[in-house]
């Protein structure tokens, strides 16, 4: 009889359960048939073809698109493809936030007998207008309509100000259009002499010094120099007459297929933070932030390969290390988990395997701040030691001595990697750094002591 009650109960319980589930759904859909009702216009941003923006504060402007959009007045340029597709899509979703209707006296009431912002665009072979007046009386939101003889309604201020573009935000500001994978080689030449030439070796993201080709490129410095170029941006446009005249610094690409890229720059004058530059790209001048120029290398050594660990982290299987206190051996047991190797067992999982992958992280951000030339042997009484082995078996081992906190002055380090032993200086916050990740890695974790029930603790 219980089974048969608790049955019908279940039954009501899903009868209610699929109500609301339909109630909740009409809800949806009524709300969504209610915004789309509140839009303004009604178009796909792909149908439209031709767009005008005429603002009091800026001369009219003029879009069209002919495979790809332009802007054909007041200049012509390429426009930036983000800010225009959050303008369409600003305008598509533009909605009525309060409808007034009809005018019934002057215009000028709602700062619409001159509007502060005419849009205007062509679709599906029909022009549309949105012009937008005056702040309501608490300053919300903006009084407009769709076209001359439109009903007046409310547009909210944050829509008017996405669509008010300036002819600085609607045109092209990427000085290049080439992919960091393009590049062959690079030189970036400084007025003073100083000069990097830098050649990709074949089809590897290898790269080697055309001047020093004995030295080790780091492929990480080179691929973000590269990133930080490609992704450069205008920050602003002066007068076409303000070509730089004498370049500072001239960094010139050479790209697969034979084609080439260049940026040059006059470096900025005491606290500006803006500098005058020409992309290869580009018919005009353009103003960039100064960071990314201060960020160039004068020199090839800029580019040298000087971290602690070259390997990937994710490539490390083994770690092992001997410190004044500790020495333990490490395996990685599958992708960011770490055992304690002991033995002949297999690895037991330690607390913290996030300890682990901090330490190899650390390891192939620190960099190192010279070497001696030769190096001389690691000594043997050193107190600390650390083994790195990848999956390829490449084996990485650094020693040191001990570090007090107080010592603020570089640290000796031994560093063999890639088959050949370096004698370095490493700043000693890095390598107390390395000591607190070491000491860090807890123990094996302990099984827990089995709970004796409430029947056998009775016994």
């Amino acid at each position: 009889m219980k089974l048969r009650t608790t049955a019908i109960y279940f039954l009501i319980l899903l009868v209610i359960g699929a109500v609301y589930g339909a109630m909740r759904m009409e809800k949806q859909k009524t709300a969504t048939k209610e915004k789309l009702a509140r839009r303004v216009f009604t178009f796909s941003p792909d149908s439209v073809t031709q767009i005008e923006i005429e603002s009091g504060q800026h001369k009219l402007i003029s879009l069209k698109k002919a495979g790809k959009w332009t802007i054909s007045t007041p200049i012509v340029s390429e426009v930036d493809n983000t800010q225009l597709t959050g303008f369409l899509s600003t305008l598509q979703n533009v909605e009525m936030e309060r409808k007034i209707g009809k005018p019934s006296g002057d215009l000028k009431a709602f700062g619409l007998d001159k509007p502060s912002l005419v849009v205007r665009f062509l679709t599906a072979g029909k022009w549309l207008e949105l012009d937008a007046g005056a702040k309501n009386p608490v300053g919300t939101d903006r009084y407009a309509r769709a076209g001359k003889s439109g009903e007046i309604f409310d547009i909210s201020s944050q829509a008017y100000d996405d669509l008010n573009k300036n002819l600085t935000a609607l045109r092209r500001k990427e000085l290049f259009s080439w992919k960091p994978g393009q590049v062959k080689a690079f030189q970036i030449t400084w007025k003073n002499g100083d000069q990097v030439a830098v050649a990709r070796q074949g089809d590897t993201g290898l790269w080697k010094s055309k001047t020093q080709p004995q030295l080790k490129i780091s492929s990480d410095k080179v691929d973000n120099f590269l990133e930080g170029l490609h992704w450069l941006r205008a920050a602003n446009f002066p007068p076409e007459s303000a070509k730089p005249t004498s370049p500072d610094i001239a960094v010139n690409i050479e790209l697969r297929g034979g084609k080439t890229a260049q940026l040059q720059a006059q470096l900025p004058g005491p606290g500006e933070k803006q500098a005058l530059a020409t992309s290869s790209e580009l018919p005009w001048p353009v103003l960039l932030p100064t960071y990314f120029l201060s960020s160039l290398p004068h020199t090839v050594d800029a580019l040298v390969d000087k971290s602690l660990l070259s390997s990937r982290p994710s490539d490390i299987k083994k770690i092992s290390w001997k410190t004044q206190g500790t020495s333990a051996e490490l395996a990685r047991m599958a992708n960011n988990h770490w055992g304690i190797v002991e033995g002949a067992s297999p690895p037991k999982s330690i607390k913290n395997p996030w300890a682990a992958e901090s330490l190899l992280a650390a390891l192939h951000n620190t960099e190192y701040i010279g070497a001696a030339s030769p190096a001389a042997a690691a000594p043997s009484g050193a107190s600390n030691s650390l083994t790195l082995v990848d999956t390829f078996g490449k084996k990485t081992s650094l020693t040191w001595n001990a570090v007090e906190a107080k010592n603020a002055g570089p640290v000796d380090a031994w560093l063999e990697k890639d088959g050949s032993l370096s004698q370095l200086r490493i700043n000693s916050k890095d390598i107390l750094r390395i000591d607190s990740l070491l000491s860090s890695l807890n123990p094996v974790e302990k099984a827990a002591a089995p709970v004796k029930n409430a029947a056998s603790a009775k016994k």
